[in-house]
This record gives C-alpha cells, sequence and structure tokens, in this order.
C-alpha cells in the first residue's frame, strides 16, 4: 500500500473547515485483522469483569500498531507537524435501533490543553452511514470555543451531557458517511455529534486523538505514546514498553479500567 500524504489543498481545506474525510487508511484485509482482534479483546475482558475498554494502545500490540499507523502519522504530521504524540484512544460503538446519540459539543472542554492542537482520528471499522449514525460535523464551528450547557439523556453517549448551548444550524451540518477502512479528521475545537442507529448493523469505529509533543495540558493524563519524531519538551510522561502480547495486556487493561471506572463514577 502506498504511503498517504495530504495534498497542499487538503491541508489548507482542514485548516479553513476543521475536518476531512474519506481518507483511505486500512486495506480489506487490515480492517478484517484489527476488528477481529478488538472483538476478541473486548471478549476476554468483558468475562474478566471489566466495565469497559479504556485505552486499548496501551496494552494490546494490535492497537499499539493501529495507531502507529504510516498512513496515520504521515496525514497527522501534515496537519500537526514531525513531533507527534497519540493522546488517547476510544472505541465508538452504536448498535442498531437503540436510539444512542452524541449531543452536538467541542472536545476542548474535556482536555484543558494551553491551545486547541488536538486532532482526531474516526477510522472506521464498519461502514459508518448517515442512517448508521456517522459523525456529522459543523463546518468552520472549530474557530473557538462556545458555551456550553449539559444535556442529560439516557440515550446521549456523551456521559457528561456536555451540550454547545447556541443552536446549531442543521442545514449546515456534515455527515462524514466512511467506507470500513476510510477514516476522517477533525479539529479539537470542531462542534461535533451523531444521531442514532437506524439501520440493522452495529456501526464500530477506532478512534485516535494526536497532539504534537509541545502542547502543554493542566490536567493529569495517562502515559502518551510517541508516535513519531522527538519529545523535547517533556510535558507528558511515555508509555516506556510497548505491548507485548494479549495475555498480559489484559490483565493491566482491567485494572486500569476499573480505577477508571471508579475515577469518573464512583463506582466499581
Amino acid at each position: 500500500m502506498s504511503t498517504l500524504c495530504l495534498a497542499d489543498a487538503q491541508v489548507e481545506a482542514f485548516h479553513e473547515c476543521g475536518y476531512l474525510s474519506g481518507l483511505p487508511v486500512l486495506s480489506a484485509a487490515e480492517v478484517v485483522h484489527y476488528r477481529t482482534q478488538l472483538t476478541e479483546t473486548e471478549k476476554r475482558l468483558t468475562a474478566m469483569g471489566a466495565p469497559r475498554l479504556v485505552q486499548p494502545h496501551l496494552f494490546f500490540p494490535w492497537a499499539y500498531e493501529l495507531v502507529t499507523h504510516p498512513l496515520l502519522l504521515n496525514t497527522i504530521e501534515a496537519l500537526l507537524g514531525p513531533d507527534l504524540l497519540v493522546h488517547t484512544t476510544s472505541v465508538f460503538r452504536k448498535e442498531p435501533d437503540a436510539g444512542r446519540f452524541v449531543s452536538w459539543h467541542q472536545d476542548s472542554y474535556y482536555y484543558g490543553f494551553a491551545e486547541p492542537k488536538m486532532v482526531t482520528v474516526w477510522l472506521a471499522f464498519t461502514p459508518s452511514t448517515h442512517e448508521m449514525g456517522c459523525l456529522q460535523v459543523l463546518p468552520g464551528s472549530h474557530a473557538g470555543e462556545l458555551p456550553h450547557g449539559e444535556y442529560t439523556s439516557e440515550n446521549n453517549l456523551l456521559n457528561t451531557g456536555l451540550t454547545v448551548k447556541l443552536p446549531v444550524d442543521e442545514s449546515a451540518v456534515q455527515s462524514l458517511e466512511l467506507e470500513a477502512g476510510q477514516a476522517s479528521v477533525h479539529h479539537l475545537n470542531m462542534v461535533h455529534g451523531s444521531g442514532p442507529n437506524r439501520s440493522n448493523r452495529v456501526r464500530t469505529g477506532f478512534v485516535v486523538r494526536y497532539v504534537p509533543t509541545s502542547l502543554r495540558q493542566k490536567k493529569p493524563h495517562q502515559p502518551v505514546v510517541l508516535a513519531r519524531g522527538h519529545d523535547r519538551f517533556g510535558h507528558y510522561d511515555h508509555l516506556t514498553e510497548k505491548p507485548i502480547d494479549m495475555e498480559s495486556g489484559l490483565a493491566e487493561a482491567l485494572a486500569f479500567s476499573l480505577k477508571m471506572f471508579r475515577t469518573r463514577f464512583g463506582k466499581s
């Protein structure tokens, strides 16, 4: 597979609109491989009593390999520069006909960065269409932070319920439909959300968030992965050793998941 490099026009479009979509990353064989690894990982962690899979790149070789995929890093380097950290990862799964949605919000409220220099990659492990509740964005909304309130609903997948207070012009919203193996990228301040999955298929995405090594964060954070280049700033602790195998990763991932769940929700 050839390496993906963004054209100047794509970089300009990202800075102007706040997102890019339909970027080819994984081959069909790679999609099957990573989806199979994810399924097996979640199955085994659930059997062990883990509330959820948290930061899989810190514990499992397949996820570490994915976040350091050359095509992803080439894309992010064009947007953030050559010195890159993997900040966080998440798995976003939306079951069919469950009514679950994500309210309109900006991610900048979560992290406490000194500057809005995070780029988020949404990588499709399955097709992600409008009917399936794909990621939606409001182009140009990344210019600055907007006021937020809380919109609590049992169907809102955002645990915090954070929602922009200003009305969203639905006519301007873009649905970032993806085929399995394709990715979208969006700016930290991009207003985004998603609707319910009204299809009969599960929609699964793997999300990676990258930051430049120069970016300071006010809040404490778990170790990061130096994905490319050099870290001359030392704002974060680094993952000291790559994940070795599934077996050793399971116990560590379970302990981390339970700790995070207690910290965030006050329960095990």
